[in-house]
C-alpha cells in the first residue's frame, strides 16, 4: 500500500466515523452545549489529521516546527473540547472562558519552550501525549462515577494507554537517536504518530457510541416513561372534568365502555331508576333497565312489560339504529331519550324530562286549536309547525295536505280562494295573487280584508316573528262586515234622507262640535259650500263663537228636545234668528248630536204657515172621512144603479119607436153619468194602486168632468174640453188618472173662483207619436202661480189657499200617481200659442205602458162571434132579469139562478160556455162556489167570471187577484157585459 492510498483510506474512515458519532449526538440530544463541544472536538481533530497527512506532502509546511507546533496546538484544542463535552453532559459547570485562555497560554509555552538544540523532540513528543492523556482519564473519571466498568470504556482506556507508551517510546528512540539530526529517524516518527493517532482516536469515538447509545436508551425510555405520566395526569385530569360535567347537566347521562359496562353516569340517571350511582357503575346499561323494568309504562306508544324487555329492545335498537326514544314511566313523567356510539368506543344515553314541555305543547296546541280565528306558524323555511283546524277548513285541506306545501304556496291557495280584496273584485287585480305573497315574505307584513267566493270575510295578515318564521292569521269578520256594511248604507240613507229635508240639519261632534255633516238646505241658509262647513266648528257660525257651542250641545238628550233659541251666523257674517233642536246619536264612529234649526227670522211667517199646514192636514183628515163616507153610499147604490143602467140599455136597444128612443137615450146618458160618477167615488176611497189594465184616457177625463160640472157651473166657469181622435188605450189604473184630472180641475176652479170676467179653463189631450206618448195640457186664464212658491207646489202640505179650502196634497198626490206610470207632470211657463190662457199651465206626458199595437187592442162592441150558453148567479132578482134580457138581446142561451148552491145542482148535470156569478152572495158565495168548481169541475174554471160592487173590500180586491179570472165592476152597461164574453170566448180558443 502505498502512502497516496494510506492516506486516502484513513481519511474516509476518520470522516465516516466522525459523521455518524456527530449524527447521533445532534439527534439524540438535540441542540445542547455539550453535543456542540462534542462536534467541535471532532471537527478539530479532523483538522489535526490533516495537517499530519498534509506534512507527508514535501515542503508543504516551510519547516517541520511550525507543522509541529500547530498539529500540537488543535491537539489541546481537541482534549480540551472533548473534555468540555463530557463535563457539560454530567450536568457540572465548565468555565468556558478560561479554559480558552489556558488552551492559548499552553501553546505559548510549548513555543517558547522548545529549544533549538537536540531537546526538540522530547518536548514535541511528550507534549502531546500527556495532554491526551491527560484529557481521556480526566473525562473517563469525571463522566464515570461508576466502580465497574464496561467492556468499551476499558477498551478506550487501554488505546489511550497505548498511546501514551507509543509516544514515550517514540520520544526515547528520538532522543537516542537524535531526532532532529537523522531525517530517517524522523519519518519513521511521523509514521508512528500517523499510524497510531487514528487508533486512538477511533477507540475514543467507540466508546463515545457506546456512551450515548446507553444514554440515548436511557433517554428514550425516561422520555416515554415521562409522556405515559403526562398522558395519564391528563386523561385523569379530563376525567375529573367529564364526571364533574356529567354531575351538572341538568339531563339522564349514562355512559358505557362499548361492552356494555356503565363507566359514568350522573344522580339524575340513578334517581330516576331508585338507586345509587355506585350501584350502576361496572353494570351493563341494558340489564339495569331492564331489571327497573317495573317503573316504566310505554317506549314510543308501545306498552311496556314488567320484567323490562320492551324497554331493553326499545334502547337496543335505539343504540344500534341511533334514533330517539319516547319513555313514558307510570308517574306520568314522559322522557326523550338519545342515544349515540362515539368516535373511541362506547355508547352513550341522554336522557331529557320532556313532561312539562309536553304539557305546555298540549296546552299550546289546545290553545292554538280554540283560537276563534284560523292560524298557522311556519319556520325560517317556510315549513309549516303548526294550525287549527278554522285554517284547515279555510284551505279545504287536512292537515297532513298543509305540512306538505310551503308557505309561500298556502299564501298563494289563500288569496286564490278570495273574490274580492279591500272591497276591489280579484278579476280586476292582474297579478294580486303574486304580489301579496311577495309582499308577505319580503317585507315580512301584509295584512288586507278579503271576501271569499262563498261569502264570508276574512281579515288576512302574514307576519315575520323575530326568532325567524311567520305567523298567518285568518279572522273570521263576516259578521262584522256586514254590520259595517250595514251601517255604511244606513249612514247613507241617511246622509240622503237628511239631504233631501227642507229644514237645515246638521250632525256635530259632541267632544268639540266639529260639523260632520250638513244638508243642502243647510248650506243654502249659512251661505257655505260642503268644503267650507265640513271640518269646520259650530262655534264659526254661531254670533258669540265657540262659547256659544257649549251650551247648544249640552242642552239636548237622548230624545228629540224642544225647540230652543239661538243666534246663527252665515258664511258671510249676517246674523240671523233661529229655533233649534237636536238629538244625540252616534255617527261614524263619534259621539254626536243631530241639529236641526229653522231661521225664524220672519217669525209671524212661520207660524201662519205652521198653522196653515195643521189646517191643511185637518181638512184632508176631513175629507178623507167624508170620501169614505161617499163611497160607501156609492157602494149602496150599486145594485139599484145596475138595475136602472141595465134597463135603459135594454130599451134603447129593443124600441123601435124614435120618440121613446130619444127618451130611453136620454135616460140611459144619465144612466151612465150616474155610473160613472159612483165609479168614481169608489176608485177615491180604494186603498193601495188599483189593477193596471188598457184604458181611454178620454173616459178618465170625462168622469172628471161629469165630477166637478156642478162646481164650474156655479162658479160660472167654462171648460172646454179637446181629445184628439188618434188617442190610443194606455196601460194603467184608470180610477189614479180620474183623481189625477179631479183635482187639476178643482185647483183651477178655485184659482179662478174669486176672479172677475170671463173665467176659462181647457184641456187638450193629444198623442205623440215620436215618443208614442200621450201629452195632456190643462191651462187655466187665473192668476197663475207666484214665481216664488213654483218650486214648492209638488211639496205635500203646501198650499196657497185660504185656511180650510185647501190640504196640501193634490198636486203631491197628482204628481206620485202620474210617476207610479213612468210620466212626468211640469209646470209650464207662459207661451203666445195659449195668450188667452195666461194663468196656470200644467203638462202631463204619459207612456203607453205597452207596444202601441197592444194597448190599440179595441173592446168588443159587437156581438160576440156564435152563440153560448150562459149561466147567470146573483142574489138580486132585479139584476139578474136585466142581465139576462142584454144577454138575450145578443142571442146567447141564458139561465139564471138566485143563489151559487143552486148553480152547483145545476152545474152537475148541465154545462155551460160562460157562468158569470156575483161576488158577495148569501149561503155559497162567488168565491165558494169557484173552489168548489175548481175541485169537482175543473174544466169549467176558465168558463167563470164575476160582477161585484164590493170593489173596497180588501178580501175581494184580495181574492180576484189570486183567481186571475174577469171581472166586470156594478153597474156596468151591455158594452161591458159583451167585452166579458168576448175575453172569456177568446181564451177558450187560444186554448
Amino acid at each position: 500500500m502505498d502512502g497516496a492510498t494510506f492516506v486516502i483510506l484513513a481519511l474516509t474512515m476518520i470522516s465516516a466515523s466522525l459523521t455518524i458519532i456527530f449524527y447521533i449526538s445532534w439527534r439524540s440530544f438535540g441542540r445542547r452545549l455539550h453535543a456542540l463541544a462534542w462536534s467541535v472536538t471532532f471537527g478539530v481533530a479532523t483538522v489535526q489529521w490533516a495537517g499530519n497527512i498534509l506534512n507527508r506532502v514535501p515542503d508543504f509546511f516551510p519547516n517541520f516546527t511550525t507543522y509541529w507546533m500547530i498539529v500540537s496546538g488543535l491537539s489541546y484544542t481537541a482534549a480540551l473540547m472533548g473534555l468540555t463535552g463530557y463535563l457539560l453532559r454530567a450536568g457540572r459547570h465548565v468555565p468556558l472562558r478560561w479554559m480558552a485562555i489556558a488552551v492559548v497560554v499552553a501553546d505559548v509555552i510549548t513555543y517558547l519552550s522548545i529549544p533549538p538544540g537536540g531537546h526538540f523532540g522530547i518536548t514535541v513528543a511528550l507534549s502531546p501525549m500527556v495532554t491526551s492523556f491527560t484529557t481521556g482519564m480526566a473525562a473517563w473519571v469525571l463522566y464515570s462515577a461508576k466502580k465497574r466498568k464496561n467492556a468499551a470504556e476499558w477498551g478506550a482506556i487501554g488505546a489511550n494507554t497505548l498511546f501514551c507508551l507509543t509516544q514515550v517510546t517514540m520520544a526515547a528512540i528520538a532522543l537516542s537517536n537524535g531526532y532532529e539530526r537523522d531525517p530517517e529517524i524522523q519519518r519513521m516518527f511521523g509514521t508512528v504518530m500517523f499510524l497510531t493517532l487514528p487508533t486512538a482516536f477511533t477507540a475514543c469515538g467507540l466508546f463515545m457510541v457506546t456512551v450515548l447509545a446507553s444514554d440515548l436508551a436511557e433517554k428514550v425510555q425516561a422520555m416515554a416513561v415521562r409522556e405515559q405520566n403526562r398522558l395519564k395526569a391528563r386523561a385523569d385530569k379530563y376525567w375529573e372534568i367529564l364526571q364533574d360535567v356529567i354531575g351538572v347537566i341538568p339531563d339522564m347521562v349514562a355512559i358505557d365502555d362499548g361492552t356494555g359496562r356503565t363507566v359514568a353516569c350522573n344522580d339524575k340517571f340513578a334517581e330516576i331508576l331508585g338507586a345509587k350511582k355506585e350501584d350502576l357503575m361496572g353494570k351493563s346499561i341494558l340489564s339495569t333497565i331492564s331489571r327497573y323494568g317495573s317503573l316504566f309504562h310505554s317506549v314510543d306508544g308501545k306498552e311496556a312489560d314488567a320484567e323490562g324487555n320492551v324497554v331493553a329492545a326499545g334502547l337496543y335498537r335505539a343504540l344500534k339504529e341511533g334514533h330517539q326514544l319516547t319513555v313514558r314511566l307510570k308517574d306520568d313523567r314522559t322522557f326523550m331519550v338519545d342515544c349515540a356510539s362515539v368516535e373511541a368506543g362506547g355508547n352513550i344515553l341522554l336522557a331529557r324530562d320532556v313532561t312539562d314541555i309536553l304539557a305546555a305543547k298540549t296546552q299550546l296546541d289546545d290553545a292554538i286549536t280554540s283560537m276563534p280565528m284560523a292560524f298557522s306558524f311556519f319556520d325560517a323555511d317556510g315549513k309549516m309547525i303548526a294550525c287549527n283546524r278554522d285554517m284547515e277548513r279555510l284551505h279545504e285541506q287536512d292537515r297532513s295536505w298543509i305540512a306538505s306545501q310551503s308557505m309561500e304556496s298556502l299564501l298563494y291557495d289563500l288569496l286564490s280562494r278570495l273574490k274580492s280584496v279591500n272591497g276591489v273584485p280579484t278579476d280586476m287585480q292582474d297579478g294580486w295573487h303574486e304580489a301579496g305573497v311577495i309582499e308577505a315574505l319580503t317585507t315580512g307584513y301584509t295584512s288586507f280584508l278579503g271576501e271569499l267566493k262563498d261569502g264570508s270575510w276574512y281579515q288576512i295578515s302574514s307576519r315575520k316573528v323575530d326568532g325567524g318564521g311567520f305567523v298567518v292569521i285568518a279572522h273570521d269578520v263576516t259578521q262584522r262586515r256586514q254590520l259595517e256594511m250595514n251601517l255604511e248604507r244606513n249612514e247613507a240613507q241617511l246622509r240622503d234622507v237628511l239631504k233631501g229635508q227642507p229644514f237645515p240639519v246638521l250632525i256635530l261632534r259632541n267632544s268639540d262640535g266639529c260639523i260632520l255633516f250638513a244638508s243642502n238646505a243647510a248650506e243654502s241658509v249659512l251661505g257655505a259650500g260642503r268644503n267650507e262647513l265640513i271640518g269646520s266648528m259650530i262655534g264659526r257660525f254661531m254670533e258669540k263663537g265657540d262659547a256659544a257651542a257649549l251650551p247648544l250641545l249640552g242642552s239636548v238628550s237622548g230624545r228629540q228636545g224642544t225647540l230652543r233659541e239661538a243666534t246663527f251666523q252665515r258664511m258671510n257674517g249676517d246674523s240671523f234668528p233661529a229655533l233649534y233642536s237636536g238629538l244625540k246619536m252616534v255617527f261614524q264612529g263619534n259621539d254626536a248630536t243631530v241639529m236641526s234649526f229653522i231661521d225664524v227670522e220672519d217669525k209671524a211667517q212661520l207660524e201662519a204657515e205652521l198653522k196653515a199646514q195643521r189646517e191643511a192636514l185637518f181638512q184632508s183628515e176631513k175629507l178623507n172621512a167624508l170620501g169614505t163616507l161617499l163611497a160607501g153610499v156609492a157602494h149602496e147604490l150599486n145594485n139599484p144603479l145596475t138595475v136602472v143602467v141595465a134597463n135603459a140599455h135594454v130599451l134603447s136597444m129593443s124600441s123601435d119607436d124614435p120618440a121613446l128612443a130619444e127618451r130611453v137615450q136620454k135616460i140611459t146618458d144619465a144612466a151612465d153619468r150616474c155610473s160613472r160618477i159612483v165609479r168614481t167615488f169608489l176608485s177615491m176611497a180604494r186603498k193601495g194602486q188599483g189593477e193596471k189594465r188598457p184604458f181611454k184616457i178620454d173616459d178618465c177625463i170625462r168622469s172628471a168632468r161629469d165630477i166637478c160640472s156642478f162646481g164650474y157651473k156655479t162658479d160660472k166657469v167654462d171648460m172646454d174640453i179637446s181629445i184628439a181622435p188618434d188617442v190610443p188605450e194606455m196601460i194603467g189604473d184608470a180610477d189614479q188618472f180620474s183623481q189625477v184630472f179631479i183635482n187639476l180641475f178643482l185647483n183651477a176652479q178655485h184659482a179662478l173662483a174669486s176672479q172677475d170676467g170671463a173665467k176659462k179653463v181647457r184641456l187638450e189631450c193629444i198623442f205623440d207619436a215620436a215618443t208614442k206618448e200621450i201629452q195632456v195640457d190643462v191651462l187655466d186664464n187665473g192668476p197663475g202661480i207666484p214665481e216664488n212658491t213654483q218650486g214648492r207646489i209638488f211639496d205635500p202640505f203646501f198650499t196657497t189657499k185660504d185656511v180650510g179650502s185647501g190640504t196640501g196634497l193634490g198636486l203631491f198626490l197628482v204628481r206620485g200617481s202620474v210617476r207610479s206610470h213612468g210620466g212626468t207632470i211640469d209646470l209650464m211657463p207662459p207661451t203666445p200659442e195659449n195668450a188667452l190662457y195666461r194663468g196656470a199651465h200644467f203638462r202631463l206626458r204619459l207612456p203607453l205602458g205597452t207596444d202601441v199595437g197592444e194597448v190599440q187592442k179595441v173592446k168588443a162592441t159587437g156581438k160576440p162571434k156564435g152563440v153560448s150558453s150562459v149561466l147567470i148567479v146573483d142574489d138580486e132578482p132585479e139584476i139578474l132579469t136585466s142581465l139576462s134580457d142584454i144577454l138575450e138581446l145578443d142571442g146567447h142561451k141564458v139561465r139564471a139562478v138566485s143563489s151559487g148552491g143552486k148553480a152547483l145542482e145545476i152545474l152537475k148535470s148541465q154545462t155551460f160556455d160562460v157562468i158569470i156569478s156575483d161576488l158577495r152572495m148569501p149561503g155559497l158565495s162567488g168565491q165558494e162556489l169557484f173552489e168548489a168548481l175548481s175541485q169537482e169541475h175543473p174544466e169549467l174554471v176558465r168558463s167563470i167570471a164575476f160582477m161585484t160592487g164590493d170593489s173596497l173590500s180588501a178580501e175581494a180586491q184580495q181574492f180576484l187577484e189570486s183567481c186571475a179570472r174577469p171581472v166586470v165592476n156594478k153597474p156596468f152597461s151591455p158594452a161591458d157585459i159583451r167585452a166579458l164574453i168576448y175575453g172569456i170566448e177568446k181564451e177558450q180558443a187560444d186554448t
